[in-house]
């Protein structure tokens, strides 16, 4: 070998040696092509088929949970009262069961009544301008109510009325004291919206003072319109506290339902937590009805 042949081999070498693999950009294995397009296919696809699945499941759950359980406690609770029982609805013609009596469309208790108690006794006497008649209509006036406090009795003075207004005065008295009547006494100068009305049904009176309303009653009906706007349910009915015979006929005691409470015919007494009653006369006197009372609204 020559000395030039011996050059140019090394030279050969040297460039052999010196060269470096270059990727090329656009070329993609065979092994990371498979595994790659799998993974992106495959798995985009796969995980909203699965939600889509979840959501289902979801859904039918929630459904079984309305119509199982709501549909099933309202029906338990639909048998437990049955039409003609204590506390049911009335059964078909307002009949209810032996003991019991249709009031406004429930049965409630009628086997019972509370004896005369002779101390409960109601009164009013209105004064009017002289030469003028009472009211058949409902008048409204505003006054002072000086309520006095005497032992037993409340007594409640309706005075300065106006000296030209119709109303010249109105004395109502209730006894015993039941409460909260109290809240009514012990001011001279409270003042008072009074309203009355004299019709052939009767004499009625609604006092409206210190957050109250006071209603007198004294005729055939429980009933004035202008007047008698209770806050709750009124409702006379017959109980156990038997018949009086009379020149006409019968006499029968009854009791009354007030705001859900029971008072019997010559009783006082808080009727519920809404409202106190004096009743000194609630009776079915030949067919027709006769009421003297007061009740009392807060």
């Amino acid at each position: 070998m020559s000395k030039l042949d011996w050059w140019v081999g090394v030279g050969a070498l040297a460039l052999a040696a010196s060269c470096v693999r270059v990727p090329n950009p656009h070329y993609v294995a065979d092994g990371d092509s498979g595994s790659e397009t799998f993974a992106d296919d495959t798995g985009s696809d796969s995980q909203p088929g699965d939600g889509d699945t979840g959501d289902g499941d979801g859904d039918t759950g929630h459904g079984k949970g309305d119509s199982g359980d709501g549909d099933t406690g309202d029906g338990d609770g639909d048998t437990d009262c049955e039409p003609g029982m204590a506390g049911c609805p009335c059964g078909v013609l307002e009949s209810c069961e032996p003991g019991l009596a249709c009031v406004l469309g429930d049965c409630i208790e009628a086997d019972s009544c509370g004896p005369v108690n002779d101390a409960v006794q109601v009164s009013a006497v209105p004064t009017y301008m002289m030469g003028v008649d009472p009211p058949m209509l409902p008048a409204t006036f505003i006054c002072v109510l000086n309520g006095q406090d005497q032992g037993n009795k409340a007594v409640l003075n309706v005075e300065q009325c106006g000296a030209m207004e119709l109303l010249q005065g109105l004395v109502i008295e209730v006894q015993p004291k039941v409460a909260p009547i109290e809240e009514l006494l012990g001011n001279p100068n409270l003042a008072a919206t009074v309203t009355v009305v004299e019709e052939p049904e009767g004499f009625f009176v609604r006092i409206e003072a210190n957050g109250m309303d006071l209603y007198y009653i004294d005729g055939t009906s429980l009933v004035a319109d202008g007047i008698t706007e209770y806050p709750w349910e009124v409702e006379p009915f017959s109980s156990s506290c038997g018949t009086t015979p009379t020149m006409c006929g019968e006499v029968e005691r009854l009791a009354m339902l007030i705001d859900g409470g029971v008072v019997f015919d010559g009783n006082a007494e808080q009727a519920s937590e809404a409202a106190t009653a004096w009743i000194e006369t609630n009776v079915d006197e030949c067919g027709g009805r006769m009421y003297e009372l007061v009740l009392l609204a807060y």
